[in-house]
């Protein structure tokens, strides 16, 4: 029988552990006897291993040579993929490949409460990391931004167990907030747990790493389980770690016992005799009172790297030596599987630069090397090669090594193998580099980290990971702030830590060590200090100073001169205000990180206590005197000065796990920061009430900020408020569109070519609030759901009955930002409705064109309209606002005094008899119908005046939502804002109601194109002030104000004959 030593040396735990002499026992009445009393402080004990032969054949290899001698991945031939791939080196997967063997695995535990914990350490390829994860893998982390990457692919925490000797604190604050597993595997890394359950607020779930001092029989590099291992707490310590557990209720909850064994395990049994001496130990922990639930075994088997056919284990083999074992005791099983997953789904494919003889050594050449695929050259590890094409027939079979480019000797992929002599450019592959290849690649003479590809369930290739440049490797060396950084922190930690970080963790000596550590910088921190907290922030002026690392956005209420409050407190109370400050500061877009809010020190004082620390949050509090509560309070940093604060919240281990940075107050920071460069968001409530306050602030700058979001007015307690969102410009300043310029941003001028700002910083909540995503959503939702209808044009559409829009045009004007919209067009054809005109002459000859397809003579003919003049239109929009019941005669008729004004009606009534529910604008008259070039889509519009506002809701019978609606919600936007202009009034809600809301089926490609893009804030729009007259107007009179980095110069064309019935 062969065997392996399981020693235990802990004089405070029984010793005498049995084993079962059966090699493969029935474990379900199996219990360990343990004497009463220790017999001896040093007792070997022998476990034995079974000698019996697998009897399951391993995962089969998915890369296969066919009869012609070509190699395939699944049905792909290799050759045809570096035909069509850029020329380098490239990892090749099998997708399916990948899901047969965790299928393999699920199936093998079946029966059992198990979590598969897929070792990232193996390949951290995002998508197969995704892909993992949708067939129900948890994951294994070795390191923070293991971690991160983790929860990025979408893993669940709560099957995530994170291993490691060295882990650092911030990165287990991280895992504590994300109620991640925790292996402890030493004294110090128990310390920095505890640190880490305190600065998260949470109980971690821990295990303890236990070393068995098992020889897994494998390689040393990869063996983890011995007794001379860097891993992992030694037996005669445990009692210790029990200890300490006990000592930090708060902190840590013991559930499980771990220990790993190492990579490339062959015999099951070795598995087998880990189990049952982690299963003794967990019944000892059990009896001192602790609820183990978990046993978790790390260690993975191997593969048949060498392609002979040889049985290896399979998972049902590795599970099965174990199940009664883990069944037995109630346990959750959770094991760490890599290479068996992944390492047989890949090959690393080369080109062969040429073959060479150095006496009598015979190489073969590739443009891979040791710095894509290290194994062999780190471990003398063997894997397999082969050409992936048939070679000529007169090629010999000759001994190779085959090597790469890179200057080390050691730059080998394989040594001696038996290979025909290729020519040059001929497909090489190293097979079975799915695990520990891409995950350990390098940049070593500069050969940049290869691209990835896999081959997909249909038989498609998709690349799943770019390729890495030169220029990305140059990206690395912008160092210019690091200093400052290392200045900063050593200069605020050395001032701040006594009060914020030592009587915080309660000198816990790590953390002590650290804070001695940094005080050696004394010697300059108080010149730096002093130049640092007298550093202020620019107020939107061009004699800004430095721009702080961090940018911030600004959250507050205030009136309409700027109060923001009364004798020390807020002089009101609203609910959805509080709401708002919540949802804005509270909650992130990424589940690993949150935020942090900036305050003085008046400011969280006047925070109930029973509410500070504001939770879920990093409160910074400004104070240059700090006080005991502040500096003892959890969750909270303390700082001297705004432009501090934004250093630290930019330097590790923030910069990582904060978002967003909120100011939220109180006057004197708001003035600071109100407006100054490093501000790229503003989130006011905006009262409108008159309230008496005695502090104010600064008025935002609207030639640098403009509206995001605008909440519709809401009354609580009496006083009348709106939430909105202003976002800042790149730029300072705005370009002015008006109708004089003719470069104007639809015109797609060159200048007008700028870099486009995206604005995904603003919290989700907000920015999935801009008004166009109302368009958006109902334009997905009637591609996706749409009812399929013929028309009469013979394109067909998808259409959705009923549909409602509202835009709020208080703050903005709602001209579309993910696509071209007209705007000159927009403005002169409601100048001409306005005039009454009916002849498409009068666009035409100001380049309007919009018309012409309706007015050329050839679509008169066809619709009956025989004796019509080109360019009549007949008694269209404006006739029927100014002339409505008139007789309609042709094009240059003259009509004044005939027939109802209904526009001018409209107007008198908003001014005179408001309240009046008959304020209505008609361009539906059935008896004109068939004298109409095309019968009115937008038939009417109401208008509603409360508040000394103006809303209109139009109905508009039938919407082309790709070409026609974005045109249609600007005009009837611009009608509403011009009625109110001339009534002295101000802009309300436009609401867009639509009947029959319909995409064109050659419309879909584009707007899906479309609902890819991100939005931009809408432009303001200012009107002549000396204009009064709705008759008076030219194009000249209206301005749209765009901030400069927001301007839309992404287009969306369609194919336009003419308008149809849209």
């Amino acid at each position: 029988m062969a065997a392996t030593h399981l020693v235990s040396h802990s004089p405070s735990l029984r010793k005498s552990l049995k084993y079962p002499s059966n090699p493969t026992p029935n474990l379900s009445s199996f219990k360990p006897n343990f004497p009463l009393k220790p017999i001896s402080r040093n007792l070997s004990i022998r476990a034995t291993i079974s000698t019996s032969e697998p009897k399951t054949q391993t995962f089969q290899h998915c890369f296969k040579k066919s009869e012609d001698g070509f190699l395939y991945c699944e049905d792909v031939k290799v050759e045809d993929v570096m035909e069509t791939v850029e020329r380098r080196p490239f990892y090749l997967y099998s997708k399916p490949q990948i899901t047969r063997n965790v299928e393999a695995y699920k199936a093998a535990l079946e029966g059992l409460n198990s979590i598969i914990g897929y070792a990232i350490k193996a390949n951290n390829n995002l998508k197969i990391l995704e892909h993992l994860r949708g067939l129900g893998c948890g994951a294994v982390l070795v390191s923070g931004n293991e971690l991160k990457l983790a929860l990025r692919a979408g893993f669940d925490p709560t099957k995530c167990i994170f291993n490691g000797n060295g882990k650092l604190l911030e990165d287990l604050v991280l895992a504590a907030q994300e109620g991640v597993f925790v292996n402890i595997d030493s004294e110090f890394d128990l310390d920095n747990i505890v640190a880490a359950a305190r600065l998260a607020g949470k109980k971690v779930n821990v295990l303890l790493r236990i070393n068995p001092d098992v020889d897994p029989q494998v390689h040393p590099y990869v063996a983890t389980g011995n007794k001379s291992s860097k891993f992992g707490i030694r037996n005669e310590k445990l009692q210790w770690f029990l200890d300490a557990v006990k000592a930090h209720p708060q902190e840590l909850k013991l559930v499980g016992a771990h220990c790993h064994l190492g990579s490339t395990i062959t015999k099951v049994d070795i598995f087998r005799d880990a189990a049952v001496l982690m299963v003794n130990y967990i019944d000892e922990i059990r009896s001192q009172g602790f609820e183990i639930d978990y046993l978790n075994i790390g260690g993975g088997l191997g593969i048949d790297y060498y392609h002979s056919g040889a049985v290896l284990p399979s998972p049902r083999d590795l599970i099965n030596t174990v199940r009664e074992l883990v069944l037995s005791r109630n346990l959750n099983l959770i094991i760490e599987p890599g290479r068996s997953l992944i390492a047989n789904t890949c090959c690393l494919v080369n080109r062969v630069t040429g073959v060479k003889t150095n006496g009598t050594k015979n190489f073969i050449v590739i443009d891979g090397s040791m710095a894509e695929l290290i194994r062999p050259s780190l471990y003398d590890a063997y894997q397999h090669i082969e050409l992936v094409s048939p070679a000529p027939s007169e090629s010999a079979i000759s001994k190779f090594d085959v090597v790469g480019p890179v200057c080390e000797s050691a730059d080998f992929l394989g040594k001696d193998r038996e290979l025909p002599a290729p020519s040059r450019g001929t497909g090489l592959v190293v097979h079975d580099a799915g695990a520990y290849c891409m995950s350990m690649a390098s940049t070593y003479n500069l050969k940049m980290r290869p691209p990835e590809y896999w081959v997909e369930e249909d038989g498609s290739v998709s690349k799943i990971r770019h390729g890495e440049t030169f220029e990305d490797h140059l990206r690395f060396f912008d160092v210019s702030s690091f200093l400052s950084t290392i200045l900063f922190k050593s200069s605020f930690i050395s001032r701040f830590a006594p009060r914020s970080v030592l009587l915080h963790f309660g000198r816990n000596r790590l953390v002590d060590h650290w804070y001695r550590s940094l005080l050696s910088f004394s010697s300059f921190q108080d010149s730096f200090m002093a130049s640092e907290t007298n550093t202020g922030l620019s107020n939107g002026n061009g004699n800004a100073h430095s721009t702080p690392e961090r940018t911030y956005q600004v959250v507050f209420a205030a009136t309409r001169n700027m109060g923001i409050g009364k004798e020390g407190q807020l002089p009101w109370r609203l609910p959805t205000d509080l709401k708002f400050f919540k949802g804005i500061t509270g909650t992130t877009s990424d589940p690993t990180k949150k935020n942090a809010v900036v305050m003085g020190r008046k400011t969280w004082e006047s925070i109930p206590i029973e509410h500070r620390p504001l939770p879920g949050r990093l409160n910074v509090v400004l104070t240059r005197s700090g006080s005991f509560d502040i500096a003892t309070a959890e969750n909270v940093v303390i700082c001297g000065s705004l432009g501090s604060a934004l250093q630290l919240l930019a330097a590790s281990p923030y910069g990582l796990s904060i978002e967003n940075v909120f100011v939220i107050g109180g006057g004197e920071i708001f003035r600071d920061s109100l407006n100054a460069h490093g501000c790229d968001a503003i989130h006011i409530t905006e009262i409108e009430t008159d309230i008496e306050c005695d502090t104010f602030t600064l008025a935002i700058d609207t030639s640098v900020f403009q509206p995001w979001y605008s909440s519709f007015p809401v009354i609580e307690n009496k006083i009348r408020y709106s939430l909105t969102t202003y976002v800042r410009v790149k730029n300072s300043g705005v370009e002015t569109v008006n109708q004089a310029n003719s470069e104007t941003p639809e015109n797609g001028s060159d200048s007008f070519n700028i870099e486009v700002k995206t604005f995904s910083f603003l919290p989700k909540m907000i920015f999935e609030k801009h008004e166009e995503y109302l368009y958006l959503r109902l334009v997905e939702e009637i591609i996706s759901n749409g009812m399929s209808k013929d028309d009469r044009t013979g394109t067909g559409t998808l259409s959705k009955f009923g549909c409602q829009m509202r835009f709020n045009l208080r703050k903005s004007f709602p001209l579309l930002t993910t696509k071209k919209v007209f705007w000159r067009g927009v403005v002169e054809e409601l100048l001409w409705f306005i005039s009454g005109s009916t002849s498409a002459k009068v666009l035409q000859e100001k380049g309007i064109h919009i018309w012409d397809g309706n007015a050329s003579k050839d679509y008169l003919d066809s619709i009956g309209l025989k004796d019509r003049e080109e360019g009549d239109l007949g008694p269209v929009y404006g006739f029927q606002w100014r002339h409505f019941g008139a007789r309609y005669i042709d094009m240059h008729t003259d009509y004044s005094g005939q027939g109802f004004d209904q526009l001018a009606d409209v107007i008198n009534k908003v001014k005179n008899n408001p309240d009046d529910r008959r304020i209505i604008l008609s361009a539906w008259n059935p008896s004109d119908l068939k004298l109409m070039a095309l019968p009115p889509c937008h038939m009417f519009a109401q208008f509603y005046v409360a508040n000394g506002e103006l809303s209109c809701q139009m109905y508009q019978r039938s919407a082309d939502m790709g070409l026609g609606v974005p045109f249609n919600i600007a005009s009837y936007a611009l009608l509403t804002c011009m009625i109110a202009h001339v009534s002295d009034l101000v802009p309300g809600d436009f609401v867009h109601v639509i009947g029959d809301a319909h995409v064109y089926r050659n419309h879909v490609r584009p707007l899906q194109d479309q609902l890819q893009k991100l939005p931009r804030p809408f432009p303001v729009l200012k009107i002549n002030p000396q204009k009064k007259d709705i008759d008076s107007f030219v194009a000249s009179d209206f301005n749209l104000s765009w901030n400069s980095s927001a301007l839309t110069i992404c287009c969306l064309y369609f194919e336009v004959g003419k308008l149809g019935d849209v």
